[in-house]
């Protein structure tokens, strides 16, 4: 009985998931192992345990909602609007690459990692800690 309640719980977060959908396209929700038996008919999308109809941009999908793939992000489940600023994912977080690395889960400033420091080579070495150079 426990079991059926916990999955009763589970399917009333999903419902109210869906019933809170930003978007307009939403379409359904798809319960019973949610997209992975429901194929999408032309011009539609299901994400997670909705289906969407497409619209002229969106492609694919990012957690519950559909989204632009060849524009925009997704990092984990979370959508990014894209741009030269976010062009890369660190966990669920988007950050620009060529200024920055992911170092675990978290991005920052530097052009190596040690364990989840982000460094610059050129100053620091890593030696399980980092050491400074010189």
């Amino acid at each position: 009985m426990k079991g059926a309640i916990s999955l009763i719980f589970v399917l009333l977060c999903i419902v109210s998931k869906a019933n809170t959908v930003r978007d307009s396209r939403f379409i359904k929700f798809v319960p019973k192992n949610g997209c992975n038996n429901f194929p999408p008919r032309n011009n539609t999308v299901c994400c997670i345990y909705m289906l969407y109809e497409l619209g002229d941009v969106d492609d694919a999908c990012c957690g519950y909602n559909p989204y632009n793939s060849k524009k925009d992000l997704c990092c984990a489940g979370r959508e990014w609007k894209g741009g030269f600023y976010v062009n890369r994912c660190c966990g669920r977080i988007a950050y620009n690459s060529p200024d920055k690395i992911c170092c675990g889960a978290y991005a920052a400033m530097g052009d190596a990692c040690c364990g989840p420091t982000a460094f610059y080579k050129h100053i620091h070495s890593c030696q399980y800690t980092l050491v400074p150079r010189g």
